[in-house]
């Protein structure tokens, strides 16, 4: 567990899409997942479990208290999960920081859009 906690320090945010009778999950046969619906049943089980740990447990088996990754829910399907994801992530594929998610340019663009509409 020690590794398991020191290795997740590595991550900055991590997407989780649970399986919910009201957002299912299709599984769709290809060469990058297993499809056993009883694996994935008991692989979302072990996520939410988790999840349950890192939201109500400050001192989490998992998780460094004051270096934990965001954890992220997703729902949807294939194309609207990955549009969800694409909000939290950089054109290289990293973590965008809170704060950081309007760039100094697009904010003095967006001044100069409130100036000519007056406001």
């Amino acid at each position: 567990m020690p590794l398991i906690g020191e290795t997740l320090r590595f991550l900055d945010i991590i997407f989780f899409t649970p399986i919910t009778k009201v957002a299912p999950v299709q599984v769709v046969e290809d060469e990058l997942r297993d499809t056993n619906e009883d694996y994935i049943q008991e692989i979302d089980n072990l996520f939410k479990a988790v999840h349950r740990d890192y939201m109500n447990n400050p001192k989490s088996t998992f998780f460094s208290e004051g270096d934990r990754p965001g954890i992220v829910e997703v729902f949807g399907n294939r194309k609207e999960r990955i549009e969800l994801i694409k909000m939290y992530l950089d054109d290289d594929g990293d973590f965008i920081e809170p704060g950081n998610i309007i760039t100094p340019q697009e904010l003095e663009e967006m001044e100069k859009i409130k100036k000519a509409f007056g406001v």
